[in-house]
């Protein structure tokens, strides 16, 4: 398998990258909160719901999908 390479900016990566927004109830209201990320290059999806504002969301998500190639990245490199 060949290295993954990603942008170094975020907002060079969200470009690759399809953002589905979700609902989830807060009392009686309804709110976009959790985020999920899909690299459409490499078909890695990450999410989060952890933090409150949907950008923050995002942001968590992009942290996940560099950890998520540098995991990759380091089980298929050959010794």
């Amino acid at each position: 398998m060949e290295k993954i390479e990603l942008p170094y900016s975020d907002h060079q990566l969200l470009e690759e990258c399809k953002i589905t927004t979700f609902r989830l109830k807060a009392g009686p209201f309804l709110v976009d909160r959790a985020v999920r990320l899909k690299h459409l290059p490499t078909g890695i999806v990450t999410s989060s719901s952890q933090e409150r504002d949907p950008y923050l969301n995002q942001i968590v998500c992009l942290k996940k999908l560099r950890l998520e190639v540098m995991r990759i990245n380091l089980s298929s490199r050959k010794y």
